[in-house]
């Protein structure tokens, strides 16, 4: 519903249809019914928005942004709290069998964000522009760039230390990223500017230390 008071049928809508930044009130179905019963105890934020010139939109704090890099959203289980930030990291291949791995972006997540608080994030890498010299002879020449995320995530502690547990994420976004070149994100997945990357790492694929 788009508003808590709102009854009856035909007020709820397809998670594709909820407008960026609009709060949305969910409400239970009746069993056998498509009549809506009482309203949800808590409210949530809408994640459409909408292509801009054929280029896609990321819902970002209840904003739309220009997705000019990496965005999606983050969960995690809620024992193991995100540290920090995500960093989106690039791998550039160079002439001559060489290659370079970047930092290209962060994006700082709030703290304690967990399964039960879905967390918007972009890694926006507009500004990205690899050396093609890196301190070598000019002739090396970058080839192409594969890219990928790090999270980190908060295992356990030890005599009051946290231990923390560093994730390197394929193209899927739900596995660990392997010596596979094919499992990276590759420029040419940023067809109309960014590349969706929902992350869940509650799952088998992130066992804790």
């Amino acid at each position: 519903s788009k508003t808590p008071e709102t009854e009856g049928d035909g007020v709820i809508e397809s998670g594709a249809e909820t407008k960026c930044g609009q709060f949305y009130y969910p409400r239970e179905v009746l069993s056998g019914s498509k009549k809506k019963g009482k309203i949800a105890a808590s409210s949530c934020l809408g994640t459409y928005c909408p292509e801009v010139g054929g280029k896609k939109q990321a819902c970002i704090s209840g904003v739309c942004k220009k997705a000019s890099g990496v965005y999606g959203t983050i969960q995690v289980s809620y024992g193991r709290p995100l540290v920090g930030e995500l960093v989106l990291r690039a791998r550039c291949k160079y002439e001559e069998g060489r290659e370079h791995i970047y930092d290209v972006a962060t994006f700082d997540l709030p703290s304690g964000a967990t399964l039960q608080n879905k967390t918007f994030y972009l890694l926006d890498m507009s500004s990205f522009k690899p050396s093609e010299t890196i301190g070598w002879p000019k002739k090396y020449k970058k080839k192409e760039c594969g890219y990928y995320i790090l999270a980190t995530i908060v295992d356990n502690t030890y005599m009051g230390a946290s231990l923390d547990d560093k994730y390197f994420l394929d193209k899927t976004c739900a596995r660990q990223l392997g010596d596979d070149w094919d499992n990276y994100i590759k420029e040419s997945d940023f067809k109309n500017g960014g590349y969706e990357c929902n992350i869940v790492t509650n799952n088998g694929n992130f066992p804790p230390r």
